[in-house]
């Protein structure tokens, strides 16, 4: 099996996407190689990256490359599932044990779930060979995600990177300079901020979907919304084993059934999904989501119809 790069504009919604892709058992999670914050133990080697966002520079791979070679069996270990008492211990130990031969044999491969490697992508699907899926998530909910955790999304991570300001269109460039230009790093969630780099990315990843038809391009609502399908055919096409087993897992992730959970909680994989995918409607005033629909025009309309705006439209 190829390792699979799961990249896109959300972290919550790529942890899901990943995290149901490992139900066949055929693949591990690695949690965000390029997110220079994660911790990680003191013998390993130090990530090599300083912002977030990074397109690689030639200079910079070697670096980020051993890296990678270390997370991937750190995060096979740990992302192992297992009680903490002597019996949960020891049936880790074992499915650790028999994954790793059938790593070894190429049955079982990495799933890096990565929204942070979405400017490198090319890279990680060159270097790895890995199948990549992107998730598109419409510009109110990713800034209301943003919002929800308060999470600084500064432009300037973008701005100080010429090698991947040249790659963007020239307006969409500019507009990044202009907000970013002569003021002090945001500390806090900044609405302006959230929308323009909604923007720079998915200004990528359209680009992404001309350059590469094979990569798997999936809206995060459409999937939300009929992840059995959805779901059944991302297994599909990756070659994944799809079966009543998996349907079921799913199900049980995924049901209306299931409450939502929202707050400061980033990583939550049992949730209504459905009901996720439109939780953001509400969530401003009308001043605030025409901000964010003025500044991230025209790139929205390549992935969202008009009435998306709307808690009557469609997603």
């Amino acid at each position: 099996m190829d390792p699979i790069l799961v990249t896109g504009s959300n972290r919550s919604g790529t942890s899901w996407i990943g995290r149901m892709l490992c139900l066949s058992g055929e693949g591990f999670l690695v949690w965000e190689p390029f997110n220079y914050l994660v911790p990680i133990p003191r013998l390993m080697p130090k990530n090599p990256l300083q912002r977030h966002y990074q397109r690689l520079l030639p200079e910079e791979e070697q670096a980020m490359r051993r890296f990678i070679r270390w997370k991937i069996p750190l995060d096979f270990v740990l992302m192992t599932e297992g009680g903490g008492d002597l019996r949960g211990r020891l049936s880790r130990l074992r499915t650790i044990t028999r994954n790793t031969g059938a790593i070894l044999e190429g049955r079982i491969a990495p799933i890096f779930k990565d929204p942070i490697a979405l400017m490198s992508a090319e890279w990680f699907a060159r270097e790895y060979q890995a199948r990549v899926i992107i998730s598109v998530r419409h510009p109110a909910a990713y800034v209301n995600s943003v919002l929800r955790l308060d999470w600084r999304t500064p432009v300037e991570d973008i701005l100080h990177q010429d090698h991947l300001m040249a790659a963007l269109p020239e307006k969409l460039a500019d507009e990044v300079r202009a907000r970013g230009a002569g003021r002090p790093m945001p500390e806090h969630y900044d609405i302006e901020d959230a929308a323009l780099c909604w923007k720079v990315f998915h200004s990528m990843i359209d680009r992404y979907r001309k350059d590469h038809p094979d990569w798997l391009i999936v809206r995060h609502e459409d999937l939300s919304t009929n992840y059995t399908e959805g779901f059944r055919l991302l297994y599909a096409a990756l070659g994944l084993r799809w079966d009543n087993e998996v349907e079921n897992m799913l199900s049980t992730y995924c049901s209306s059934s299931n409450t939502v959970t929202q707050g400061r909680v980033i990583h939550e994989f049992r949730q209504n999904s459905a009901a996720l995918a439109g939780i953001w409607h509400g969530s401003f005033t009308q001043d605030e989501l025409e901000t964010i629909r003025r500044i991230t025009s025209p790139v929205w309309e390549l992935f969202y119809e008009a009435d998306s705006w709307t808690s009557s439209g469609s997603h």
